[in-house]
């Protein structure tokens, strides 16, 4: 580098690289100044993992727009030229022990971050020149002081997030923020602040959060701050016995957290009069004995309630009025008994006592309240001319044991019938009553406990769906073949050990029987009326869909079963492997050109296919899933010169493999949205996959990926989840942007909600260079990444982010510290 580097740079073809990587540089000159307006002739961008150096110069004129050194112990100044273009400058580890002096003449700067350095003290007006400034983050320092502004007109400043996050402030008078007049975000998270107060009014109008938690506060009154717009306020883990008073000077406060205080006993009076809060957390009070209030409070939009781990023994919701409560966690307290917060409280949908010292004998004295509000029985009319109009009736959910099926007789135009999730054992039909409803459509009931169901005496000419999955069926329901409209049978996850196919030949509608995940040891027309089994097939002429996966069936006879619409045929996880060539390790290729195939779905996952020649698939022409999973793949191929047609293929299956290399170069697949390639062994994306301009789902998560060029889906227009998680990816850029202004051709992906990117080994990401408008979740978590950018104004639809806990901390809904990990739902 020393004596031909600049030559290099020149040479550096643009358009396949835009990320120069240099692991060891010397120079006759300081690695800056001189240096970096060289540089900068050819990238606007310049990462130092270690600068040694004293001083680092950005000399006048310089075109850089981001500057970053991550370890530059011997660093104590910068010096910025006049008429820069620098918009990020980045140190950590430094020796810097104040705000650089020259840093006004950085015009264009709109992020500074000075982490981990020895910094003591600041003033605001050290940015009074800086108008264009939105982030500043001075986290872990050695700050003690805020000094006042001595400037005689104090200027309003740009910043929007200011991160003074470890650090050593003890008292601190907000006055000193007032010119932050457009704050959105404020961390003061891990210092050793014990008051937090101000001289005069200040105002923030659009400031959304404040983090102080974990800190010495015992007392917060926040009457000096005029902020409208406050939406989150974290006071977990200081010395606070009580909730603060004035909160209700913010009405669009959303979210408290209380955590890890000092509470004695949890008083929610001081929250009423805050209209819009969702959630409170109170978790980990240790000394907290009970929660109630001390006056009415209405709290009409709280949702979600929490104090888990404290000593509660007592909630006492006289005077509490909370309309829409969904979740109370009171997990691991001390309560004997149940408190009766379903009665209280109606609209509550669940509550948990996980963990507290509750007897047998007191859980069973008071079930009932335990269950107000559940169903438990369904009274039979006695009146033979009642008529009642409803159509659907759930009572999905409830602690049904017994139904008698009479109960349903007046209601005549039924359609509808949900009764998923009770406790039901036995649906019985008096002797001798036939039970007519004329106008049944659909019987849900999954999870229940039946063991068997007799529909001899059901009238219900009009029945297409009903599912029994997961109950403790041994049989088929009885009279099943009475029901000539079923289309839909689901039977999944019951006890069946065998099926007779010949129970349904009169159901000539009939199109899906799931029977997977049962005992099945056995299928066949077991009740044939003579032994020729070629002139007496089992015809079901419209089924379509036969799902026989994870039984135990070793054999079918496939010769006995005419199934001329059979679209999809699953048999994967049974015990066909134990005889011998029943696995699949071949495809033949048709020598037809003529021949054309109808089946929609085809799942051949585990099996033993080595190698597959896509032209085994031309006929299918309606072929719309393929699943290959758990087989020994390592080759797919196309013979030269041919293209394969896959017209209607939607989805491909490939997951736990052995491929290595994947080329869809030949593939013309106009249709295709999702491609898996989970846990197989590719070092690279497939080649030609930005020819998939369908593809919406893209997963190829633990395999051996050292990169990503995100510039390869550029084209894929619908591309919503790329899931590249638990591979070995060091880098992640836009490798071939087409000139080097990273600014004006940003790598833009238009509806991608879900990046997936944990368990790599990322250093850096450059969202700058990343337009995504429409990203909703982020999963950095298992990486080495130092820092991440303002994320969340770039990333306005963002709701969700996982990330390895570093300088920032970002809560909403809520979040939780798990295992070096932060979880934050947004």
């Amino acid at each position: 580098m020393l004596t031909d580097g600049l030559v290099v740079l020149r040479n550096v073809p643009v358009e396949d690289y835009s990320s120069v990587r240099v692991e060891l540089l010397r120079l006759p000159e300081f690695p800056s100044g001189t240096f970096l307006q060289r540089v900068a002739q050819f990238v606007n961008r310049v990462e130092m993992y270690v600068f040694q150096e004293q001083t680092f110069n950005i000399m006048p004129d310089n075109t850089l727009q981001d500057v970053s050194l991550f370890k530059a112990k011997a660093l104590r100044q910068v010096l910025f030229g006049t008429n820069i273009q620098l918009k990020i400058f980045t140190v950590f580890d430094c020796s810097l022990d104040r705000i650089p002096t020259t840093l006004s003449n950085a015009q264009e700067l709109k992020e500074l971050v000075m982490e981990s350095c020895i910094v003591k003290g600041f003033s605001f007006d050290a940015f009074a020149s800086n108008s264009k400034l939105l982030a500043l983050d001075l986290s872990r320092n050695q700050i003690t002081q805020i000094f006042p502004s001595t400037l005689t007109e104090q200027p309003s400043l740009a910043i929007e997030t200011l991160n003074l996050a470890s650090n050593q402030l003890e008292n601190v008078d907000m006055t000193a923020f007032a010119p932050l007049t457009a704050l959105r975000m404020l961390s003061l998270e891990y210092n050793n602040l014990m008051r937090l107060a101000a001289e005069r009014t200040v105002t923030w109008p659009l400031l959304e959060v404040i983090d102080l938690h974990a800190n010495q506060l015992q007392t917060l009154d926040l009457q000096w701050l005029v902020a409208p717009n406050l939406q989150r306020l974290w006071l977990d883990e200081n010395r606070f016995q009580s909730i603060p008073p004035r909160l209700r000077r913010f009405p669009r406060l959303q979210m408290l957290g209380m955590g890890m205080n000092n509470f004695s006993g949890i008083d929610l009076a001081p929250l009423n009069g805050l209209p819009n809060l969702t959630t409170v957390d109170f978790s980990y009070n240790s000394n907290a004995r009970f929660i109630r209030t001390s006056r009415p409070v209405q709290l009409p939009s709280i949702s979600y309630m929490t104090a888990e781990r404290c000593a509660l023994q007592r909630f006492n919701t006289t005077g509490i009025d909370m309309p829409v409560i969904g979740y109370i966690g009171l997990g691991w307290n001390n309560f004997s008994t149940i408190p009766p917060l379903r009665k209280a409280l109606p609209s509550l949908e669940t509550y948990s006592l996980e963990g507290n010292p509750l007897s047998c004998s007191t859980i069973k004295n008071q079930l009932d309240p335990i269950l107000a509000g559940f169903i438990r029985r369904l009274e039979v009319s006695t009146d033979p001319e009642l008529y009642v109009a409803v159509q659907d009736l759930i009572l999905a959910g409830n602690e049904l044991e017994y139904i008698d099926m009479e109960f349903f007789v007046p209601l005549r135009r039924l359609r509808y019938i949900d009764l998923e999730g009770n406790r039901l054992k036995r649906i019985v039909v008096t002797e001798g009553k036939t039970i007519r409803l004329p106008a049944l459509i659909s019987v849900i009931l999954n999870e229940n406990y039946l063991r068997q169901l007799n529909l001899s005496e059901w009238d219900a000419p009009l029945l297409n769906t009903l599912e029994l999955n997961r109950n403790q069926l041994t049989q088929l329901p009885i009279g099943v073949k009475r029901l000539s409209a079923l289309c839909f049978l689901h039977l999944s996850y019951n006890h069946l050990t065998s099926l007779d196919l010949q129970q349904f030949v009169n159901l000539t509608n009939l199109t899906t029987i799931d029977v997977s995940n049962n005992r099945l040891r056995i299928i066949l027309p077991l009740f044939l009326p003579d032994t020729n089994q070629t002139t007496n097939l089992i015809t079901l002429p419209r089924l379509q869909h036969l799902l026989l996966s994870n039984n135990a069936l070793t054999h079918i006879d496939f010769d006995r079963l005419n199934l001329p619409a059979l679209e999809r045929l699953i048999l994967s996880a049974n015990l066909l492997h134990r005889l011998p060539n029943v696995f699949i390790r071949r495809l033949e290729v048709s020598t037809d050109p003529e021949l054309y195939v109808a089946v929609q779905d085809l799942v051949l996952a585990g099996n033993e296919l080595e190698y597959i020649d896509m032209e085994f698939f031309v006929p299918l022409r309606r072929l719309r899933h393929i699943d290959l999973e758990g087989n020994r793949l390592k080759r797919i191929v196309v013979t030269e010169g041919k293209t394969i047609r896959l017209p209607a293929l939607i989805s491909l299956i490939l997951n736990e493999n052995y491929l290595k290399q994947l080329d869809l170069t030949e593939w013309d697949a106009p249709l295709l949205h999702k491609l898996e390639l989970n846990r197989n062994q590719l070092k690279q994306l497939p080649n030609a996959i930005e020819r998939l301009y369908a593809l919406c789902s893209l997963r190829i998560s633990n395999n051996h990926l050292t990169s990503l060029d995100l510039q390869q889906f550029v084209n894929l227009t619908n591309l919503t989840t790329v899931d590249v998680s638990n591979n070995r990816l060091r880098i992640m850029l836009p490798l071939s942007l087409p000139d080097t202004n990273q600014t004006t051709n940003p790598i833009t992906l238009p509806r991608l909600q879900h990046l997936l990117l944990w368990s790599n080994a990322l250093t850096h990401i450059d969202f700058d260079r990343l337009n995504l408008p429409a990203l909703e979740s982020l999963n950095l978590c298992t990486n080495l990444l130092q820092r991440l950018s303002n994320i969340f104004t770039r990333y306005p639809r963002l709701k969700s982010v996982m990330c390895i806990v570093a300088m920032m901390r970002r809560r909403s809904k809520y979040a939780t510290l798990n295992y070096n990990t932060l979880s934050a739902q947004f």
